[in-house]
């Protein structure tokens, strides 16, 4: 039997599905049941980033009230997938990066923060962080002389029960600070008015896409889907995103409404919606008058 992708229509049993129940009951701190439900997701769509890092969020929240170490190993373990199949997640990049500093690994999480400011370079969370990480690496040590081989051998056959002491220790460590804020899982019913509301660009002439992201470049809602990979239009849709709205609060330019990217074959709209973020992708062709149109219509129905 074939396996089953995430290109399936997004209905019941789609991995948007899965996605929503696992937030709506980490909402009511329902981990079990968040689980089960990504786990379900994942059985049949094994490689969606969404449900990957879905998965990572419920296990670190697990984390945040139980502290237990297999939770955060698995959290992480399940980011670094989804960061394998979409490198550009900013979930995903963002939450290892703090598991690493917990883990007491601050090499692996400033490069972590150092790529997103890369593409953002205003993220004021990840500068915080990334100076966090850098201000406790320990310095460079000078290259040791040659040691005796059976001094060598010695310390080899000891290093891996000293980093698992290690670990645990760092485990147990710092646990008054989570690493996850459970309201980032409260947003859902302001998910579900605005997708609701995204019927209006559905029969528009040329729309070739219609995507509901959340501010961190994750999909929340497929309505349309064309040739480009909606997680991959996602991500890079939330960098665009956050890096404009830096630009626009240093200049003081009041709020970052909408704006558009101008590529070869398409025009791609980003538009800012109070818990969102809307991207529509229109043939070149399409009339922009039209789309902006229909842009403050949907603006306006959610009282913008």
């Amino acid at each position: 039997m074939a396996e089953e992708t995430s290109t399936k229509p997004k209905g019941k049993g789609s991995p948007e599905s899965y996605i929503k129940l696992a937030k709506i009951s980490l909402g009511l701190q329902e981990f079990q049941i968040a689980a089960a439900a990504c786990e379900k997701g994942l059985a049949k769509f094994p490689q969606n980033p969404g449900l990957l890092v879905a998965r990572g969020e419920t296990l670190v929240l697990a984390y945040n009230f139980g502290k237990k170490a297999e939770h955060l190993k698995s959290a992480l373990e399940s980011f670094e997938y989804a960061l394998k199949i979409n490198p550009h997640n900013y979930t995903a990049k963002f939450l290892t990066g703090q598991i690493y500093i917990q883990l007491k690994k601050y090499d692996l999480a400033a490069k972590r923060f150092s790529s997103i400011l890369e593409i953002d370079p205003n993220d004021i969370r990840a500068k915080s962080l990334l100076e966090k990480a850098q201000g406790k690496m320990a310095p460079p040590k000078e290259k040791p002389k040659a040691a005796p081989v059976s001094a060598v051998k010695e310390k080899m056959e000891d290093k891996p029960e000293e980093e698992q002491v290690q670990e645990k220790e760092a485990l147990a460590g710092d646990q008054k600070e989570g690493i996850l804020d459970m309201s980032d899982s409260d947003e859902s019913a302001n998910h579900e008015f605005l997708i609701s509301r995204l019927g209006i660009f559905q029969k528009l002439e040329g729309i070739k896409s219609i995507n509901l992201v959340d501010k961190n470049g994750n999909l929340l809602k497929c309505q349309k889907k064309s040739d480009l990979d909606p997680e991959l239009l996602s991500s890079m849709a939330g960098n665009v995103y956050r890096s404009t709205v830096r630009v626009v609060d240093r200049f003081h330019s009041g709020d970052f409404v909408y704006g558009m990217v101008m590529c070869q074959k398409s025009y791609i709209y980003i538009v800012a919606a109070r818990w969102a973020v809307l991207v529509l992708e229109t043939s070149t062709d399409a009339s922009l008058e039209i789309l902006e149109k229909k842009i403050h219509q949907y603006l306006g129905e959610l009282d913008l």
